[in-house]
């Protein structure tokens, strides 16, 4: 019996194998043959001669955690849809990871109750792992690899991510971030909304940074940029909300001192601790 199915299209079999192995088996003590069923490689998937129906409803049933890979190659594959419908009959814990050009609005008419993850966001691929950590821990007593640096895990993962689907355009949307989210013009200010103001120096800072995380890649320095730049407005955004709450601002500027040049993290720290803490008070 394998814990966890990872449900992907066949064209997608790359981007799976890269979950598995450079995030799953990476942070966590499982193993690839025993423990995880994806078809993208015949070792963890269907072995010659079996009925592969049958070998799919096997594991849809027996496993306990459903990952389910979204990408347009998913929504076109009529095995996939009916993988993850199996999923939710069977009320499976359903992780669903999403890529461009799905959104968190047009991923699943089955599932669009459950919060998806962009596997562009590094935001989201923390929360993607920490819910998993919870429930391999609390379904298996199975804890994360003490060794090993989650958030360097994560960084290695996003960039091998960005770079498979930028060689491979053909399967993707070559647009990682939606127009309305980009900002086309690096402005002194950015006054999307009339409380919310980024400065020239914190642009620059980011652009700086940029060059440091891809020295060598203008595309994913241009996507880091509007990614930090979305976060920062979203974390200035947070600041204003909080602002008269002691507690509650406490905890953002913690995560701002945490993180000092990575916004995406303050705003994903600031954000689960402020739930934490309501759910307590």
């Amino acid at each position: 019996m394998k814990k966890i199915f990872l449900s992907h299209s066949y064209l997608d079999r790359n981007i799976s194998a890269k979950i598995v192995e450079k995030l799953l088996i990476k942070l966590f003590e499982i193993s690839k043959q025993d423990d995880i069923f994806f078809t993208g490689k015949r070792e963890t998937g269907i072995e010659s001669s079996l009925n592969w129906r049958n070998k799919l409803k096997t594991n849809l049933r027996d496993c306990d955690i459903f990952i389910a890979l979204i990408t347009t190659n998913f929504k076109n594959s009529e095995v996939c849809l009916a993988e993850i419908g199996a999923a939710w009959i069977l009320d499976k814990k359903i992780y669903p990871l999403i890529l461009p050009p799905i959104n968190y609005q047009n991923f699943s008419q089955i599932i669009g109750e459950i919060q998806a993850d962009s596997l562009l966001k590094k935001e989201d691929v923390h929360s993607f792992i920490n819910s998993l950590q919870a429930q391999l821990k609390s379904l298996y007593g199975i804890d994360p690899k003490s060794e090993v640096n989650i958030n360097k895990t994560i960084t290695d993962f996003l960039k091998s991510i960005k770079q498979h689907i930028n060689k491979n355009s053909n399967l993707f949307d070559p647009i990682l971030i939606p127009e309305s989210e980009k900002q086309n013009d690096l402005k002194e200010e950015i006054t999307e909304d009339a409380n919310i103001k980024i400065t020239r120096e914190e642009i620059q800072s980011i652009k700086e940074q940029s060059k440091i995380e891809w020295p060598d890649d203008y595309s994913m320095q241009e996507y880091y940029i509007n990614e930090q730049l979305q976060s920062l407005s979203e974390v200035k955004k947070l600041q204003n909300e909080v602002k008269n709450h002691t507690e509650k601002n406490r905890i953002v500027q913690r995560a701002i001192i945490e993180w000092p040049k990575d916004y995406g993290m303050q705003l994903y720290k600031a954000t689960e601790e402020i739930k934490a803490y309501e759910r307590l008070n």
